[in-house]
């Protein structure tokens, strides 16, 4: 019996984690997505002759 109540809070305890993992890349992969960056004043000049 104790065996399988270990086993059963291992499964659980897996699964868990593996919830939090997806939930994880799902949040960080939206904060991607809608990430914007505006500017206005900035110029890039590359190389002077």
């Amino acid at each position: 019996m104790t065996k399988m109540k270990s086993t059963k809070r291992a499964l659980v305890a897996s699964f868990l984690v593996l919830v939090m993992c997806i939930s994880m890349l799902v949040g960080s992969t939206f904060a991607w997505f809608t990430d914007s960056v505006t500017s206005v004043s900035n110029k890039i000049i590359a190389g002077n002759k």
